[in-house]
């Protein structure tokens, strides 16, 4: 009977929030984003290494993909994201989609 070595919840307020693009691990950092929150946990043992929520709620919303370079992480979406993989910081973000998109 197998069972999850650590789950987390990445919204603080309970929200069930889906994620479009799947949890990425890089160098033993689980990285996920949900909503307008993205969060990194040590992977052995789901120890938070940090949390940030973007000040826009469209920059991860519909993130698909994620993407680790050079020490940091990129989402894909609506918009094209850059956060700081140490910190969770947004590094920039731009505008991806138009607003035809369904991802909007």
């Amino acid at each position: 009977n197998s069972q999850p070595a650590w789950t987390a919840r990445v919204n603080p307020d309970g929200w069930q929030l889906s994620a479009l693009a799947p949890p990425l691990v890089h160098d033993g950092i689980v990285y996920t984003v949900a909503g307008q929150l993205a969060a990194a946990f040590r992977a052995s043992d789901g120890t938070v290494v940090w949390k940030a929520q973007t000040t826009d709620s469209t920059w991860l919303r519909n993130t698909a993909a994620l993407l680790h370079h050079n020490g940091r992480i990129y989402g894909a979406g609506s918009y094209a994201v850059a956060l700081d993989a140490r910190s969770g910081r947004v590094l920039w973000a731009r505008r991806a989609a138009s607003a035809a998109s369904p991802y909007d």
